[in-house]
């Protein structure tokens, strides 16, 4: 045999063996591959079953800021703190859907209106607007130092003279064109919420248990102020949805410790110590404008100065979970210790529509999380 047929045979038999290792090879990987694609998507699937049939869980995995629920009453709404996009989820936390190529980047938190279609934009040190169904957008101000939405059009804010370092309340269209001032403030520093179901504006200092809080109304058309409560030091107020009852929190004391959750009439009067000691940050109230849903916070550090270190991030809560009949006084707990698989921190709470969910960011990852009621 010659040299070059034995060369011709070497290499096809080399050629054959390379093709043969080969295919063994890709059969072997393909198995592997489809079994860990495979075992990936069961994974994946189950962790989602898991997910929906918990009572509470985290149902997204981003950075969240102001989540509430849609107006559509089947998705959710929030701002993405990554990039200030404006994202949608359905009540699951599944579909996750950018709606605007619009994004806010320096977002510290969002104000929505009533309707859902618009929202104010705390940037930190000044606000914008943002209307997400035309793609409107601008600034407001920058010498507004607060602001809440009065209806789906007008807008309510503090604005603080830089002339005369003096405060003032006005009402203005919802770009902030067409503004008229209300009363002038003694400080600035305040708080601000439209009354449900009237034509008033309740304002108050900002909540510090070393102050005493004045809590008071003025009308749309302006005039002298209304004091409705006084004598709290570190005093947080929520409006129920009828605007009949006020939830109160505030300081045991000056310079207190410990914090405590009330309930009053709208005006002011007939207070009742509900013996839940938690913020109203961390309440909403039901349709009813009789229950409430609150996180309730464990052990609080020793020596704290309330509501101060909590509003300054000087620790995180773990909460408990309840739903309280402001009227009878009756509690009920909505979720049992061993079904709380991590420390919760609750704030931003809001219900769907027939009150079956609960739905709060977490302050320590700043997830979704949902409860079922």
């Amino acid at each position: 045999m010659t040299n070059s047929k034995k060369f011709f045979i070497a290499s096809v038999t080399l050629f054959l063996a390379t093709l043969l290792f080969w295919g063994i090879y890709l059969v072997a990987f393909k198995k592997t591959s489809d079994s860990v694609t495979e075992n990936s998507q069961k994974s994946n699937a189950s962790q989602k079953t898991a997910t929906e049939k918990s009572k509470l869980a985290a149902i997204s995995t981003k950075t969240i800021v102001s989540p509430v629920l849609g107006k559509d009453g089947v998705s959710l709404l929030y701002y993405s703190k990554n990039d200030g996009s404006l994202n949608q989820i359905d009540l699951a936390g599944n579909n996750n859907k950018v709606l605007s190529q619009i994004n806010f980047p320096q977002i510290a938190r969002a104000i929505w209106s009533p309707d859902k279609n618009k929202t104010l934009i705390d940037n930190a040190s000044y606000f914008s607007f943002f209307d997400y169904s035309t793609g409107t957008t601008g600034g407001l101000n920058q010498n507004i130092l607060n602001a809440a939405w009065q209806n789906e059009e007008k807008i309510i804010y503090i604005f603080k003279d830089p002339a005369s370092n003096k405060g003032s309340i006005n009402i203005a269209n919802w770009d902030g064109t067409n503004w008229k001032k209300l009363i002038d403030l003694n400080f600035f520093n305040q708080k601000l919420s439209s009354v449900p179901r009237s034509g008033l504006i309740s304002f108050w200092n900002n909540p510090s248990a070393s102050f005493e809080t004045s809590f008071n109304t003025v009308t749309l058309l302006g005039g002298d102020a209304k004091q409705l409560l006084g004598g709290f030091f570190g005093a947080d107020y929520l409006w129920s949805p009828s605007g009949n009852k006020i939830l109160i929190s505030h300081s045991n004391r000056k310079d207190g410790d410990r914090i405590v959750l009330g309930v009053a009439d709208a005006q002011g009067q007939n207070y009742t110590d509900l013996g839940t000691p938690t913020f109203v940050s961390k309440c909403v109230w039901g349709n009813d404008s009789k229950t409430i849903y609150c996180a309730l916070p464990g052990s609080l550090p020793e020596d704290s100065l309330l509501p101060d270190d909590y509003q300054a991030e000087k620790f995180y809560t773990s909460d408990t979970f309840w739903k309280i009949n402001t009227e009878s006084g009756e509690k009920e707990r909505l979720v049992e210790l061993n079904e709380l698989e991590s420390a919760l921190d609750a704030q931003d709470l809001f219900l769907n529509q027939d009150e079956s969910m609960l739905f709060f960011l977490n302050r320590k990852d700043k997830n979704i999380y949902r409860l079922k009621l």
